[in-house]
């Protein structure tokens, strides 16, 4: 899952103030929730976590980009997550053995 998860990784990322590009770099916090997995970017994190911004289903990196654009990776990230199964479930055709001839 590394396409979108990079991709939001990348936008959370990103602060704009007066037209200026920055990049925040903070250490994660201790953990001490749950485990839990981001809806929008697929990644594992801790919830809650004292101070920490995270909520229940964003990460702290996916909870400051905008609903509209967080929406849209959620829907990415689902729509993802399908196709890997069904490539999964495919390969698994493929790789089992076929009947044999003249068998029912």
């Amino acid at each position: 899952m590394g396409g979108i998860a990079e991709i939001a990784r990348l936008a959370c990322n990103q602060t704009t103030h007066d037209s200026v590009h920055f990049t925040i770099a903070m250490s994660p916090p201790p953990a001490t929730g749950r485990p839990r997995t981001c809806r929008a970017c697929g990644k594992k994190f801790d919830y809650p976590v004292k101070g920490g911004a995270a909520t229940r289903h964003h990460c702290e990196d996916c909870v400051v980009i905008p609903p509209e654009i967080r929406k849209t990776f959620e829907r990415l990230n689902t729509r993802v997550g399908q196709l890997e199964l069904q490539v999964r479930s495919l390969e698994a055709k493929i790789a089992a053995p076929a009947p044999a001839a003249g068998t029912k």
